[in-house]
C-alpha cells in the first residue's frame, strides 16, 4: 500500500471467497447484502478473482 493507494490483490480475493464458502453464502447472496443486487455476481466474482485491483474499500469491509 503506497499513500492513499488501496492495491486488492488475487491472494485477497481468495480470502474473501473462502469467508463466503465457510459461511455457505453464494455470490449473489453476498452481493446483495452488502447493496450491490444490479452489479449482482458478477462483481463478487471479479473481485474473488483478484481482477478488481482497487476496489472500493467500504464493499471490502462490508464483505467481512
Amino acid at each position: 500500500m503506497t499513500g492513499n493507494m488501496f492495491i486488492f490483490t488475487k491472494e485477497m480475493g481468495e480470502v474473501l471467497a473462502g469467508f463466503r464458502k465457510k459461511a455457505r453464502l453464494s455470490q449473489s447472496e453476498v452481493a446483495r447484502r452488502i447493496g450491490l443486487s444490479g452489479k449482482s455476481k458478477g462483481y463478487i466474482s471479479s473481485l474473488e478473482d483478484g481482477q478488481i485491483k482497487n476496489p472500493c474499500l467500504r464493499i471490502i469491509l462490508l464483505y467481512l
